[in-house]
């Protein structure tokens, strides 16, 4: 819809809907901020939790051999 230029309320309802956009745009950020947030977090629950498990058997016991093995 064009603008009149000499009517001020076509000025301002114009800045209301770019005003509804960039809080919209603004909510939309915060967002994708907060699941950005939220991948990392799991991501370094992964990691961690994988290395718990690498350090797990890497133990000197993980190297013995069990009884049944011990018994061939």
């Amino acid at each position: 819809m064009p603008i009149d230029p000499n009517d001020p309320d076509d000025h301002d309802e114009r800045a209301a809907r770019i005003n509804v956009m960039l809080e919209e745009l603004r909510l939309n950020t915060e967002d994708l901020h907060e699941l950005a947030r939220q991948a990392i977090d799991r991501s370094w629950e992964d990691y961690r939790a994988a290395r718990v498990t690498d350090e797990d058997a890497r133990t000197p016991d993980a190297s013995q051999p069990t009884t049944k093995t011990r018994q061939l």
